[in-house]
């Protein structure tokens, strides 16, 4: 993996974090950065949670940023988990933490037949590369509902 020490900004999906992560290392291609970055085969990368990360790896991004913050300033798990029952609640979130993919089962998936893809809103664009001078997916843009 290349080292790169960027910050987490805020609302800040952490799949974006992973995509600037991705830019500023200068990969060429994503299977390279996937390998690096994750401890698995996958075949579709998660935009509002997260694949299995390698240790090494999380462990760079927590010296930035503690763990509960990812899941619950950088994942959609917060809206998703105020449906639950407090139980379910703390096992979705329990698997997150320990990076289990079980949390799919324990969390709803509002509406399935709706076309997934990553939302932006031209206004916050323009404010993120005026104040950081790069653009990035913000977590509350993805959220069902919001269009």
């Amino acid at each position: 993996m290349k080292n790169v020490s960027l910050p987490v900004y805020e609302d800040e999906l952490l799949y974006s974090y992973f995509a600037r992560i991705f830019v500023h290392c200068g990969y060429m291609e994503h299977r390279n950065f996937a390998e690096d970055v994750f401890d698995e085969d996958f075949y579709k990368v998660n935009t509002v949670f997260y694949n299995r990360i390698k240790p090494e790896f999380f462990k760079d991004i927590c010296s930035n940023i503690s763990m509960e913050d990812l899941i619950k300033k950088h994942t959609v798990y917060l809206y998703h988990s105020r449906f639950i029952e407090k139980h379910k609640k703390k096992l979705a979130y329990n698997a997150l933490y320990g990076m289990q993919g079980d949390y799919y089962n324990l969390l709803p998936n509002f509406n399935k037949k709706e076309k997934k893809y990553l939302r932006y809103c031209p206004c916050c664009v323009q404010e993120d590369r005026e104040r950081y001078g790069e653009a990035y997916w913000h977590m509350n843009h993805q959220l069902e509902g919001i269009k």
